[in-house]
């Protein structure tokens, strides 16, 4: 899920800086216009995405339930966030889900790195 997020801010990134160079090159008022209604839009879309992926981290981080499951034999690792299993022993290793991105055994780390308080999801 936090995969699908990520993926949208970069789609939304790219369009950002396609709609930045169009409003660098237009001379038209009104165009002009449409085009900062547009990014404006963007921007806020954007930020939607980014509190969304603030909040399934803030929940994971403070959630007392686990994160993923180590099968008997050490041979797999599935993340309960996505729900996918990886079968790569450096992922079993290090507790990592490729898809979403994080390693359960340092939730904290991946909340710092978006630069979130664990104690408040506002920030």
């Amino acid at each position: 899920m936090i995969q699908s997020h990520i993926g949208k801010l970069k789609e939304l990134e790219t369009q950002l800086h396609e709609t930045v160079d169009k409003l660098k090159s237009t001379e038209s008022q009104p165009e002009l216009y449409a085009i900062i209604r547009r990014l404006l839009l963007d921007m806020a879309q954007l930020k939607a995405y980014i509190e969304a992926i603030k909040q399934m981290l803030f929940h994971l981080y403070n959630s007392e339930q686990p994160t993923y499951i180590v099968n008997d034999n050490n041979s797999t690792i599935t993340c309960f966030v996505c729900g996918r299993t990886s079968h790569n022993s450096n992922d079993v290793k290090h507790l990592f889900c490729a898809h979403c991105d994080i390693y359960h055994n340092n939730i904290e780390t991946s909340y710092l790195l978006l630069g979130i308080d664990k104690h408040t999801k506002d920030k």
